[in-house]
Order: structure tokens, then C-alpha cells, then sequence
């Protein structure tokens, strides 16, 4: 890449969303995937060849300035990598939560007739503390409470620990409701 940027870039480009395209084949331009990977490196590597050449003709100022904007477009070539790789990783992770559902019986009849109870202990869960020490205590203490409710009603909680349990673990904010 460094070789194909020193011969072909134009110093006379100052646009960064100008600087990258010159660089792209015909087949490349206009795809969203190409041009937001590989923009942020193919600047760098400009600014880059840029500040050795500014170097090289004594213009110290210029070559500082062409370092700046180098390590500008490093930094966001990473970032954009982080953010890449959680994007993909958010996919997959969804993707398999998905298909469990479905698969399981929170697909079927008998997990939306259990949702209300569900979201009974949810609240129970958020109005008896604002953070659990783990979500087995949180379990553990919502379902003891609802039973002893249930029970001065002469009747009984309809939903065992582990419903409870993976229910919890399904919220989206668990990381705040529980520590563990």
C-alpha cells in the first residue's frame, strides 16, 4: 500500500474524502464497505508519504502538520477496527440469542403464558434494591417473596428458579440491575 500511495497521490488533494479515492480501483468506488475500511489507512499513509517528502525538501513545519493529520487518520483507522470487530461480534451474539428463542420454548405458547409472571418478578426484582449482588440472589429473593405473595392468596408462583434466572439474564440492562 505505501509504495502504490507514494507513487500516486496528488499533494495538490487536500480533501481527506478526496485523498482516499484517487487510490481505489473503478470496482471499488461506491461501496460503503471498501471506502469506510480502507479510507482512514489509505490517509494516513498519504499524510504520511506527504510529511517525508515535506521533510526532504526542508519544509519542517509542513512535515509536523502532515504528521498530525497521519496520526489523526491511524487513530481513526483503529477505532473504526474496534468498533468493526464489536459490530460483528453484536451480530453473531444476537444471532445465536435469536435462534435459542426461537428454538426453545419462549417461542412457544407456554413462555407467552409465563411472560407475566416474568415481568412480575422483573419488577419486583427493580422495586425490592436498585443493584443485586448477583442475579442468583436477585432469583432467589424475588422468587421467596412472590411464593409467600402467592401463598397468603392460597395459591402458588407458577414459575420455577431457572425461568426466573435466564429471564433476568435476557434484560438489557442486567449489568446494572445485577453485579454478578
Amino acid at each position: 500500500m505505501f509504495a502504490k500511495v507514494q507513487v500516486i497521490d496528488d499533494p495538490r488533494i487536500e480533501n481527506p474524502s478526496e485523498i482516499f479515492m484517487q487510490f481505489l480501483d473503478e470496482s471499488e468506488r461506491g461501496k460503503d464497505f471498501v471506502e469506510i475500511t480502507q479510507a482512514p489507512l489509505l490517509n494516513a499513509t498519504a499524510y504520511y508519504c506527504r510529511a517525508l517528502d515535506a521533510n526532504d525538501k526542508g519544509l519542517t513545519f509542513a512535515a509536523w502538520s502532515y504528521l498530525v493529520d497521519a496520526n489523526y487518520w491511524c487513530g481513526f483507522s483503529s477505532s473504526y477496527r474496534g468498533v468493526a470487530n464489536a459490530r460483528e461480534n453484536t451480530i453473531a451474539d444476537t444471532t445465536v440469542q435469536v435462534k435459542t428463542q426461537q428454538s426453545s420454548k419462549a417461542g412457544t405458547g407456554k413462555g407467552i403464558k409465563s411472560m407475566p409472571y416474568k415481568l412480575e418478578a422483573e419488577q419486583l426484582a427493580r422495586t425490592m434494591k436498585k443493584r443485586w449482588p448477583s442475579r442468583r440472589q436477585a432469583t432467589l429473593g424475588v422468587l421467596d417473596k412472590l411464593n409467600q405473595d402467592y401463598a397468603k392468596r392460597n395459591q402458588s408462583f407458577p414459575l420455577k428458579y431457572d425461568a426466573i434466572f435466564i429471564h433476568f439474564g435476557t434484560l438489557k440492562d442486567a449489568n446494572e440491575l445485577f453485579d454478578k
